[in-house]
This record gives structure tokens, sequence and C-alpha cells, in this order.
């Protein structure tokens, strides 16, 4: 609609001046002067345009808990919202009859250790138990020894992750170290090429303002540029005041600590496996003892002695498995919580008759949420597993990261499925709409410069630029463009001088000045390196840009 506007003011402004001219006298000539315009320096740069998608927030563990037993509940101990941890209570069912049947297990466990003592009495009975003392002595020694030789096993267990956690920090730290060097590199080159950053922290340049009263003040492209880096080093989780000599030296030293970190955990790790080998071989020692020890019982006792001690023996042994299964059974009226995580619903109550195939209880861990949402296959084909995405809940952002791009188009939608992870999605609950914020198309294959400086002309994309202090006309090719940018594709040089502002006298040879430069009519010659302070004037605000139709010819052709 301003173009339109525009359009038709420039056409009253050139009748008006028509009309005028013919009540000057022929002698008279009137002055002209230059058009004064604003620009902006082309530079190769990529375009990316976020779409928003409508996505389901759900739990990526989820688990429904059943009783492992049948009866009446006795008890429930959580409600919907409870926090649970993993082997915590959740509700208990009528146990009356397991316990007794364990106290019977038990009983008979007792009497037919009695009868096995008395059969065993007198003097064989008083030689066997010395002789079951050795036994034991080497037992306890033999289970000494392999408890040693477990715990060496589970050190060298823990020693493997250290070293492998010791290796992830080392190569975060030299990750960290490389992008900060590298950061710091273009910062150095920024700061070569901008006087207004010279001397200055990455933190201040990033706070630094446009501005037109001082020729050292940094142009918006150039805050960019340092918004670039800033949005770069913290996406690697890297402070922007370590982009600096001081702070990628400290990287270094960190690197360095990493990696004797690295060094220590493998000693350790040796340590661990000599320790288990002497363990091992303590425990061998052992078990000969214990073997040499009932060997001695056999000669001693007698071989009739020995395979009624036997017999007496395995029926103790098959009585103590029959406590066992008691105590297992009593074991399956308490339902424990199977992970660490929220209670989202409770099915039963207290006096409810339940079974295996009940579904009592709903928990999920909402430490990591996954969100899935639709987009279409162009979009789908510049999308990638580890892309970032924002989900957004009631005006809070989440961080999230693509773990899958769907393969098969879902038939009932037309369109391919995405799953993104967040992780520490608190707020998002479960089953709950997100809007999802994702990069859906990138274009570096060009120039991109202010959408509004490009004009049409029957359909054909030109734009004007500064030539020896004139407007010269240039046809272009466009490429992918949003409300604010558009890539040129042909047609521009990086370093040209683009004209941003409009005017009903802007056309090709026009005399032009340049806004912020200071005009001299001696000098024809200007300097080819623009101190880009130029304000981006004459651009459509974001409503007007809205509201007005991309195929609207320009004014001032």
């Amino acid at each position: 609609m301003r173009r339109m506007v525009l359009s038709a003011t420039a056409c009253m402004l050139i009748a008006s001046m028509v009309l005028g001219g013919c009540n000057k006298k022929p002698e008279q000539e009137e002055e002209t002067s230059a058009l004064t315009v604003d620009v902006k320096v082309a530079k190769h740069k990529e375009l990316v345009i976020a779409e928003t998608y409508v996505g389901t927030a759900s739990a990526q563990q989820e688990v429904t808990v059943y009783p492992t037993a049948s009866g009446e509940v006795l008890q429930v101990n959580v409600k919907s919202g409870d926090a649970v941890t993993e082997g915590q209570q959740l509700f208990k069912l009528d146990d009356e009859s397991a316990r007794l049947n364990l106290k019977n297990a038990q009983a008979g466990l007792a009497s037919q250790q009695a009868q096995v003592d008395q059969t065993l009495g007198g003097q064989t009975a008083l030689n066997q138990q010395k002789e079951q003392q050795g036994i034991d002595s080497a037992e306890r020694s033999a289970d000494t020894y392999a408890r040693s030789a477990k715990e060496a096993e589970q050190n060298i267990a823990r020693g493997e992750r250290a070293v492998e956690n010791a290796a992830q920090d080392r190569d975060e730290a030299k990750d960290k170290y490389e992008t900060a060097k590298s950061l710091l590199s273009d910062w150095e080159d920024l700061q070569d090429d901008v006087d207004a950053f010279d001397g200055k922290t990455l933190s201040a340049a990033n706070a630094m303002t446009v501005g037109s009263y001082d020729g050292t003040n940094p142009t918006a492209s150039d805050l960019d540029d340092v918004a670039d880096i800033v949005s770069d080093a913290r996406d690697a989780g890297l402070d922007p005041s370590s982009i600096s000599e001081s702070g990628v030296d400290s990287l270094k030293l960190a690197l360095r600590s990493q990696n004797r970190a690295v060094d220590s955990a493998k000693d350790a790790l040796q340590d661990y496996r000599r320790s288990e080998k002497k363990a091992e071989d303590a425990e061998a020692n052992a078990d000969a003892e214990l073997d040499n020890a009932v060997a001695n019982q056999e000669l001693t006792d007698g071989q009739m002695l020995e395979e009624q001690r036997k017999a007496l023996q395995a029926g103790l042994a098959s009585t103590a498995v029959g406590v066992e299964q008691a105590q297992y059974a009593l074991d399956q009226y308490t339902t424990k919580s199977p992970i660490t995580g929220v209670v989202e619903s409770v099915s039963i109550d207290p006096h409810d008759t339940v079974g295996p195939s009940t579904a009592a209880m709903i928990i999920t861990n909402k430490d990591s949420m996954k969100i899935d949402f639709s987009v279409t296959e162009t979009v789908r084909d510049n999308l990638s597993v580890g892309q970032k995405v924002k989900v957004i809940k009631d005006d809070k952002k989440y961080k999230g990261t693509i773990t899958e791009v769907g393969e098969m188009l879902d038939s009932a939608t037309g369109m391919f499925k995405i799953q993104a992870v967040v992780n520490g999605g608190d707020g998002l609950l479960n089953g709950t709409t997100v809007t999802v914020k994702v990069d859906s198309y990138r274009d570096d294959s060009g120039i991109v410069i202010p959408y509004d400086a490009v004009y049409y002309s029957n359909g054909e994309p030109y734009i004007y630029v500064v030539e020896d202090g004139k407007a010269v006309r240039r046809d272009v090719e466009t490429g992918m463009f949003d409300e604010k940018h558009i890539v040129i594709a042909s047609g521009l040089d990086a370093g040209e001088q683009v004209i941003t502002s409009w005017s009903a006298d802007l056309r090709d040879g026009a005399e032009v000045q340049v806004a912020g430069e200071e005009s001299d009519s001696s000098d024809g010659d200007k300097s080819e390196e623009i101190k880009e302070t130029e304000k981006e004037t004459g651009s459509q605000s974001d409503e007007e840009a809205d509201d007005s139709d991309d195929n609207t010819e320009k004014a001032g052709d």
C-alpha cells in the first residue's frame, strides 16, 4: 500500500513540476543538486528462514505399573503428581497368607536342621564339626578373595568409565579451545577491518549500537558480524568473554589439564588391573585349600558317613529353597517403582481387588521430553539429525535437538514426521501442544541485501547502485527472500554500494550523494572503501511490509 501511495505522490510531483515549468522564463535554469541516498555495502551472507510448526510433547520414558500378585489393595502410598525414585514402594496388597507360608517354611527348615544335628551327633559329629570348621574357614577365605576379585573387577569397570569420561571431557575441552581460537581469529580480522572495534572486547562490541554522529561507529552489518561470533560462541558452550587471547590461553590450559586427567585415569586403570590379578591368584589358592579341607573331612568321616551327610545336606538345601521361594512370594505383594520419575495417574484405591493384568499406575521420566511435529517434503529435505530447534510453550522457550527425520510419508496428513528431544523440559506436560521453531530453508549462494532495495519492472527485478557519484540501474537475478532481506544470485558483486532509500527522483544516471559523506565538487573521486555509517532507512516497517504485495512494482523507475 505504501509503495502505491508513493507512486501516486511521485506522479503528482512530476506533474506539478511540468506545469510550474511553463510559467518560468526560458533564460532561467533551475539549479540541480545531487540526490541524497542511503546505501548498503553488498556482502556475501547466508539467509536463513525459520518457520514454526505445531508439535506434541511426550515423555521419553513411560512405564505402566502392574501388580505382581493378586489380592486386595491394602495401601496406596503415592498419588498423581508425586515424584518417585526407583525402588520406592508404590502400593501394597494383603499379604497375610504369604506371611504364614513363610513362617511354615522357616519352621520346617529349623526342624530338619535339628534332625541333621541329631543324626550326626556323638564323637563322629564332633570330628566332623572340627573338619567343618576348617572347611568353613577355607570357604570364608575363598569368599573373601572372591569378593576382592569382584571388587577389583568393579574397580576396573569404574576405571574404564573414568578413562572414557576423562577422554570425553578432554575432547570437549579441545572442541571449545579450537572453536574459541577460530572465533578469536574471526574477531581479530573484524577488528582489523572495522576501526570502531579496535581495542574493544567482543562483549563490548556486542553492546555497541549504530550511530550517524561519528564516522567510526560500526554499521548494522558490522554488529551483525559481531552478533554472529557471539552466537557461535554460545552455541559451542563458550562465554563471549573467552573470545580473547587470555580466554583462549585459559581454554588451552584447561585442555592440558584434561590431557593430564586422561593420563591419570589410565594409570589408575592399570593399578586396578594389577589388583585384580593379585586377587584372582589369592582366590585360586583359597579354593585349593578348600578342596584339601573337604578331602580331609572325607577321609576322617569315612565314605558311608560322607554319603549320609550329603543326603542330609541336600534335604536341607531343598528346604532352604522353599524358604527363599516363600520369601519371594511375600515380596510380590509389595510393588515398587521401576524408574525414577513422576506419577502421571493412579487407577487403584485401597480395598480394590487387583491382579497382574491390572494397570495400576503410569510413571513417566521427564528428564527429557519428545517433541513430535510434521513438515512438508521440501522442508524435510532441509532438516537433519542433530539440528537445533526451539520449542515454545506459554511464552517459555526450550532448546531441542532433532533426533529423527521421518522416511515415510504419513498418508493421513501428507507430511513427514519429525522428532526432537528437549532435555530438562520443566513445564512441558505429557500430551500437550507446543510450538516448534526450526530453520527450514538456507541460501548461501549469493549476496544478501535489504528486500526494499529491489524494484520490479514488468515483473523483472532490478536495483540501483552507486557508481562515480551516480545511480546506475542494474538488472539482477533474485533468490530466496524473507520480509526484510533477499538473496541476489547474479548481477551484483560484493563491495558495491546498493541504494536502499526510495525517492521519486531516483533514476538511472541521476547524481547522488551518499548520506553521511561530505560532498566535494572539486574532487570527483570517492573512496573505494566506504565507512559503513549509513542507517538502513527507506525500508518499510515490518507491519507495512506484511500489508504490501510482493508483486507490486516499486516506483522511481
